[in-house]
C-alpha cells in the first residue's frame, strides 16, 4: 500500500507548525508537520511517517553533537515507529543550519497537542541506550589504549614521559566512558517545558534542554 499523499489527509495551510530537517549526508531534506491530529515526516506532495498524537507512546528531548556545536534532538515514538527531529539541520559534510526558532515552535506546540489529549505519553530527557553505548564504548577503548600504552612506555621503554603522554586519552576516555555509561531515563515534566519555552527568549540550537 503506498502512503498517502497530503491531498488525502489536510493541506499544508493546516499544519500548526513544520520544520525542515535532514539528519544524515545520506537522507534528503524533509518536512516535520504537526497536525491536530498527527506528526508526519513528508516530501512534497507524500507523507513519508506519520504517528498519530493519539498514538504517541514517548517523547525523548536530548543534547547531542552536530559537528563542533550541540543540538537538542526530539524523538516522537508510537509502538511501531519514530519520528526523530533536531535543532540544527545538515547542510553539508560537517555544516549544520541552525533551525532553534522552527524547532522550538514545532516542540512547544506538539507538547500543547498532547497535554490537551491528556494521554498517557512518556516524557523523559538523555540520549538513547543505543547512542550511551557507542560513545560509552569508545571512551573505554581510548582509555584502554592509554593506560596499555603507557605502560608499555613504563615497563618495556623506559620512558615515564612518553608514558605520561597518555594521560589525556586515559583522562578523556574515561569521562567519557562515564557519562555515557547505560542509565535509566530521567522523566521531565511537559508543562514545565512548556511554560520555559514560551517565556525564553529565541533560542539557540544547542541550549534548549528541557530541565
Amino acid at each position: 500500500m503506498s502512503a498517502p499523499t497530503l491531498d488525502e489527509t489536510g493541506a499544508e495551510d493546516r499544519a500548526l507548525a513544520k520544520l525542515e530537517d535532514r539528519r544524515s549526508l545520506t537522507g534528503k531534506t524533509r518536512s516535520v508537520r504537526l497536525y491536530g491530529d498527527r506528526i508526519e515526516v513528508c516530501e512534497p506532495g507524500e507523507s513519508l511517517q506519520r504517528i498519530r498524537l493519539d498514538s504517541v507512546t514517548q517523547v525523548r528531548m536530548s543534547v547531542e553533537m552536530a559537528g563542533r556545536d550541540t543540538q537538542v534532538v526530539c524523538r516522537v515514538a508510537s509502538k511501531s515507529t519514530q519520528i526523530v527531529f533536531g535543532s540544527r539541520s545538515l547542510s553539508g559534510p560537517g555544516s549544520w543550519q541552525n533551525n532553534a526558532v522552527e524547532f522550538r515552535g514545532l516542540v512547544l506546540a506538539l507538547h500543547k497537542a498532547l497535554q490537551r489529549r491528556k494521554l498517557a505519553v512518556r516524557f523523559v530527557e538523555g540520549q538513547t541506550l543505543g547512542f550511551r553505548l557507542i560513545m560509552g564504548a569508545a571512551g573505554l577503548s581510548l582509555a584502554t589504549g592509554g593506560v596499555v600504552f603507557a605502560g608499555y612506555m613504563l615497563s618495556v621503554a623506559g620512558s615515564a614521559m612518553l608514558a605520561a603522554a597518555a594521560l589525556p586519552f586515559i583522562v578523556i576516555g574515561g569521562y567519557l566512558a562515564w557519562v555515557f555509561r547505560p542509565g535509566v531515563p530521567l522523566p521531565y515534566n511537559p508543562d514545565q517545558l512548556i511554560a520555559r519555552f514560551e517565556r525564553a527568549p529565541e533560542p539557540d540550537a544547542g541550549r534548549a534542554s528541557p530541565d
